[in-house]
Formats: C-alpha cells, sequence, structure tokens
C-alpha cells in the first residue's frame, strides 16, 4: 500500500509519520491540512504505531516527523518538535523544490493503512 499511495503518487508527497498518543503530532494535523489546500500538495498519515516496518525503513526515531518522497524517494526529513510556522515554511519550501522538477501533484490528504481514504 505504501508504494501505491506514495512511490506512485505525483511527486512531491508530504509524509506525516505521527502517533495517536503524540500530543504535538495531534497539535500539527490541523495545519498540515491547511498547508496542503494552500499548496495543492498532497500529504499522507503514517502512523507509527501501526507501520513499524516503515519507521524503521525510513529511520523515524520521533514523532512527529515530516519527510518529502519524489518519486519514491525522501528527499527531506523535518524531525519533531518544530512550531507550525517553521513547518509551513519547511513544507512550502521543499514542496516548491520538487514542483520543479516537473512534478504536478493533487491536493489531497489520506490517511495511511488503516483505510486509504481521502480525508478531504
Amino acid at each position: 500500500m505504501f508504494t501505491e499511495v506514495v512511490e506512485g503518487a505525483p511527486p512531491p508527497v508530504v509524509a506525516d509519520f505521527w502517533a495517536p498518543w503524540c500530543a504535538p503530532c495531534l497539535r500539527i494535523s490541523l495545519a498540515l491540512e491547511r498547508i496542503a489546500a494552500d499548496l495543492a500538495s498532497r500529504i499522507v498519515n503514517i502512523n507509527v504505531d501501526d507501520a513499524a516496518g516503515l519507521s524503521g525503513k525510513f529511520d523515524v526515531r520521533h514523532v512527529p516527523t515530516l519527510m518529502v518522497f519524489h518519486r519514491g524517494e525522501p528527499v527531506a526529513r523535518l524531525p519533531a518538535g518544530a512550531p507550525a510556522d517553521q513547518i509551513r515554511a519547511w513544507v512550502t519550501e521543499k514542496v516548491t523544490e520538487n514542483k520543479r522538477r516537473g512534478a504536478r501533484p493533487d491536493h489531497e490528504v489520506r490517511c495511511f493503512l488503516c483505510c486509504s481514504r481521502r480525508l478531504r
């Protein structure tokens, strides 16, 4: 399913590695939805409790961790603890950089693993 949602998606894709018990993760979730809408970008939420293999594969040690993927490969990472304005600036910069690589992503926020349904 990761391949279909992230590797098969038009780049760039922002992955939000989060956990339901993580207060900072829950705090930034609405901000991430707004950022995705503003930037016409795709954000997928990956619950680290349900996706331990992916967390290990991408060396996610803290939550929340944001990663930008371009054609299935991680190209940027923002570890836990950043304030919302820094997250917005970072996502804007990374998405813009990767759009210049020829990508035209659709705005979409998806719940990863539990159902992959479109959230917005």
